[in-house]
């Protein structure tokens, strides 16, 4: 088996499914590896953009409902 080597376009392929087999066993064991190197991944210029980017859908994406207040009548017994 040859060495696959892990690149931003990989794992982007591997996210969507559309990588072969090999590459998916090469990228599922380079996670697994406690001593991987994810730095390549980790842009510090594009990390502030990113986190804004992110915290931006999750307040889309998160709708805040106050819960309705239930009103009852109480009949005596």
């Amino acid at each position: 088996m040859q060495y696959i080597q892990i690149t931003d376009e990989l794992l982007k392929r591997y996210h969507s499914g559309e990588c072969s087999v090999e590459q998916r066993a090469a990228v599922e064991t380079w996670l697994e590896d406690p001593e991987a190197d994810f730095s390549f991944l980790d842009d510090p210029k594009q990390e502030a953009t990113i986190e804004l980017l992110l915290w931006d859908r999750l307040q889309k994406n998160t709708v805040s409902k106050e819960a309705p207040i239930k009103k009852f009548r109480l009949k005596p017994l």
